[in-house]
């Protein structure tokens, strides 16, 4: 036929629309083109022709593939849209969902629940505390307890598998809070004893009918502020972070305020001008700095922290400076005995994200102290000298830098301690001091090299404060020079009053000055002359216990 070419193509594309439409296997594919052609064999074209002689037989075979075409490119276009109306409502189906494994995010949650219990369904069954944790804090490995696992001990949280529905008229939403559980095994060795633990983290999954998670994360930041705002009172606490005759860190905990959020130019007053020191104002004005002003860190290329270490003679004030930094901050105070923590990845935790009351802080909320800091390093340096890993390099004097703040504090204090034995013992410092850094790859204990980073390390610790004290500054210097640096513990003397400190003291107490002068400082503490201002309310009295006390130190008296 003279058609042939023609038909057998017309053929081809109906079989393959056919193969393709159905998903038939390819075996079919012959058959069927071997039947169209058939088919179109049987057509007659010359009686096609003759009824339409007017009509050119090629004219209206291109009409018919025309049309053809045409009726395949409809088909095509409707396959397509029915494609993408059924991804649609997939999307729709599949609701925006994000997975919440803060464990305080989850503790917020919870309390927003209880807050609004009109907004979500029943909770059926409750769970305080972890089981798998208080069965694996009695027989845990006690070197690498997590600070994390001890503040979900305590928790109260939905159990796995609890389903809460919610819509929340305030935000204007609706979806499903699931609350789930991570179960991780573990093997252990514990006293040559092996076992399997296995550590049990709650999370939950929050689905809701939005457009994106994005949506989802500004309902959880929505919950944190209702809680944050009817939260009237705050609570402020003093941790003291020991180890049990185990081992374990134990947080001995004592709460030092609850109430409202307090005045700060308040606690300035009760806290700042209490407290009487040469360099009150240098000190308070760089610490305040880094607490509300941490830019003006930023812009110069700094970082807003701050390390300190206050020495002197007992009585001086030095403790109880941290207290009033972190009372007159409203910030939480941790104090930290470095010699019972085991770990270097525990005292690490604690530095960057302290447990305080069972929840994670910042190291921006807490002030950390470190007291007796002579005797934390000489047990450090012991414990390295009789380590096995090998010295891999000596310990290189540093240039000590002083800044403008605190400029003169430790010549201050050569000045007034005299009685030191720096010559004595200068050869067996030389020996201590060649100890700087050692191979600890295979060791998770404290060296100096960890106190040394978490003080001024390579990537600093935004808005700590650290505050370490000792009465003997010299036995800190002959073990590690490079730890009482400027910048990494600037020293700060606190020392028993001068005639300016005592004039201050009068000032505040009784509004009246006392009209004499003396040279250098006298015998007796500062809080000695504090808590005799406390038991003289009259003036006079105060001057004349101070006039005695001055003569018998046989101080020379200007009066004015």
């Amino acid at each position: 036929m003279r058609y042939t070419n023609l038909f057998r193509g017309l053929s081809l594309l109906i079989t393959t629309q056919i193969v393709k439409k159905y998903s038939l296997d390819t075996f079919y594919y012959g058959i069927l083109n071997e039947a169209c052609q058939e088919l179109f064999g049987l057509l007659d074209l010359e009686y096609i022709s003759s009824l339409f002689s007017v009509i050119d037989i090629r004219l209206l075979i291109i009409s018919i593939i025309i049309i053809g075409i045409s009726i395949y490119v409809i088909n095509m276009l409707h396959i397509r849209n029915s494609y993408y109306n059924s991804l649609k409502l997939k999307s729709k189906d599949k609701k925006p969902s994000v997975n919440i494994f803060d464990i305080n995010k989850l503790e917020i949650i919870y309390e927003y629940i209880l807050s609004n219990p009109l907004f979500f369904s029943h909770i059926k069954k409750l769970n305080i505390g972890s089981l798998s944790i208080n069965r694996s804090t009695m027989i845990k490995d006690r070197d690498v307890y997590s600070q994390l696992l001890f503040s979900i001990k305590n928790k109260q949280l939905p159990p796995n598998g609890e389903i809460i529905e919610f819509n929340d008229d305030k935000y204007k939403c609706s979806g499903k809070i699931y609350w789930k559980e991570d179960i991780t095994k573990i093997n252990k060795d514990f006293n040559g004893t092996k076992y399997t633990d296995y550590i049990v983290v709650p999370y939950c999954t929050i689905d809701m009918d939005c457009k994106s998670s994005q949506e989802i994360l500004k309902y959880i930041n929505f919950i944190k502020s209702e809680i944050q705002k009817d939260k009237i009172l705050i609570e402020r606490y003093y941790v003291k972070i020991l180890a049990n005759s185990r081992g374990d860190l134990i947080n001995n905990t004592q709460c030092i305020y609850k109430g409202n959020i307090p005045n700060y130019e308040n606690l300035k007053k009760t806290y700042i001008d209490t407290f009487f020191h040469e360099k009150k104002t240098q000190l308070w004005e760089f610490i305040r700095g880094i607490h509300f002003e941490p830019e003006k860190f930023f812009i110069r290329g700094q970082s807003p922290r701050c390390g300190i270490i206050a020495y002197g003679p007992p009585g001086t004030g030095k403790s109880s400076f941290a207290y009033r930094i972190a009372k007159s901050l409203n910030r939480h105070i941790v104090s930290i005995d470095i010699n019972s923590i085991k770990s270097r990845i525990n005292l690490y935790e604690i530095i960057k994200n302290p447990i305080i009351n069972g929840c994670e802080k910042t190291s921006k909320e807490v002030v950390f102290i470190f007291d007796e800091f002579d005797l934390v390093l000489k047990k450090l340096v012991n414990k390295q000298n009789n380590s096995t890993y090998p010295i891999i390099t000596d310990y290189k004097t540093e240039k000590t830098e002083k800044t403008d703040l605190f400029t003169n504090s430790v010549d201050e204090f050569n000045s007034n301690n005299e009685n030191g034995s720096k010559d004595n013992q200068s050869n067996q410092s030389n020996q201590i001091s060649q100890i700087s850094s050692y191979d600890t790859s295979n060791s998770e204990e404290i060296t100096i090299q960890d106190i040394l980073e978490i003080l001024q390390g390579p990537v600093p610790i935004e808005g700590m404060i650290a505050i370490a004290t000792t009465n003997n500054l010299e036995a800190i210097k002959e073990l590690n020079p490079a730890i009482v640096r400027n910048g990494r513990l600037t020293p700060v003397y606190f020392g028993n009053p001068t005639c300016d400190i005592l004039n201050e003291i009068s000032m505040f107490y009784y509004s009246k000055s006392l009209n004499f002068e003396f040279d250098g400082r006298i015998s007796e503490s500062t809080t000695s002359i504090i808590e005799l201002t406390l038991q003289n309310s009259n003036f006079e009295i105060f001057k004349t216990e101070i006039i005695k006390l001055l003569r018998k130190e046989d101080k020379i008296i200007n009066f004015m």
